[in-house]
């Protein structure tokens, strides 16, 4: 497991009031599908890289990223990369293919209400990213959105985030915890978690959107800037 020393730094110093207690509140923001339109980058990434390797090439990429998934558990795309490579004995395809996705321009993907909710959550408590996915590109995407610089550096980049639930409350403390996240599991396993309280915002965008029944005292919103109308009392119970 790796984390931003750099962010928890930074929390701490901004997080903590004067006399050294905990601030009332401290907003979780995931990324993918919650503050970015990772499902309309990613049909910009294959439509790159298809122009790039053609179709053949291209559906093998893919189905590499697939068995990476399944193999990890989480999307790792230098490691996809490196498999794609190798696979076709072509090493000049590496920076080709890497330039594909880490020059994509993610700060166009950034959901249009995600710099109003995130503003708005910051005049009720602290303000922090906590996301999935390997530790090379997923903070690439965060740093090149822009959604770092929202955020002051407050982030974290885990593998799998609902197991790590001790090490972000110790990274960013609160009397209550907001985890605002698209998919269910992670919701449902922060609320499971003790002693921290917490409210869940479900994030009805993406692939999870229609499957899910939101758990009874959970928020819901169709898009990431309706957090902004929504008042520290919701938050609270």
């Amino acid at each position: 497991m790796t984390q931003s020393r750099d962010a928890m730094t930074r929390h701490t110093s901004s997080g903590q009031s004067h006399d050294g207690s905990r601030p009332p509140l401290a907003f979780l923001f995931d990324v993918d599908n919650t503050l970015l339109d990772n499902d309309a980058a990613k049909r910009r990434l294959a439509s790159d890289l298809q122009a790039l390797v053609g179709d053949t090439r291209a559906r093998r990429f893919w189905e590499l990223y697939e068995d990476l998934r399944g193999e990890l558990g989480i999307v790792d795309i230098p490691l996809t990369i490196e498999r794609f490579v190798a696979a076709h004995d072509f090493p000049s395809l590496r920076s080709q293919v890497a330039s594909v996705f880490f020059d994509c321009p993610f700060r166009d993907f950034v959901f249009e209400g995600a710099s109003a909710a995130v503003n708005h959550a910051r005049t009720m408590g602290s303000v922090a990213i906590v996301s999935d996915g390997d530790q090379v590109f997923q903070r690439h995407k965060i740093r090149s959105s822009g959604l770092d610089d929202l955020v002051a550096g407050n982030v974290l980049v885990f593998p799998h985030k609902e197991s790590e639930i001790p090490v972000i409350t110790n990274a960013f403390p609160a009397e209550r915890y907001v985890m605002i996240d698209d998919k269910k599991r992670i919701l449902d396993a922060m609320k499971a978690a003790t002693p921290p309280a917490v409210t869940t915002v479900f994030v009805r965008k993406g692939s999870y959107a229609d499957s899910v029944v939101p758990s009874p005292n959970e928020l819901t919103i169709g898009d990431i800037g309706d957090l902004a109308g929504l008042s520290l009392a919701d938050f609270q119970s």
